[in-house]
């Protein structure tokens, strides 16, 4: 049975020139798009991501947080603090 977990980050660098760079759980992790990019929308600097890690701590899929999403995590936390 695989276990993955998820963690939230944000992306430092973009695809454009090369290989882009996130900084999740306070590391810094290279990125390509192909294989691991999950949003219809391309990654930019400073957009908030959710990162999926295998048992090997290696990043299996990132996806880009909308508002709405980040809005959702915001309320949620509050509810349960």
């Amino acid at each position: 049975m695989s276990t993955y977990r998820k963690a939230r980050g944000v992306v430092l660098r973009d695809t454009a020139a090369g290989s882009g760079l996130l900084m999740v759980e306070g590391r810094q992790r290279p990125f390509h798009l192909e294989g691991l990019w999950r949003s219809p929308v391309a990654p930019k600097a400073d957009m908030a991501v959710e990162v999926t890690f295998d048992q090997q701590d290696q990043v299996v899929a990132i996806r880009a947080l909308t508002l709405w999403m980040r809005c959702l995590a915001v309320f949620n936390s509050n509810v349960k603090g």
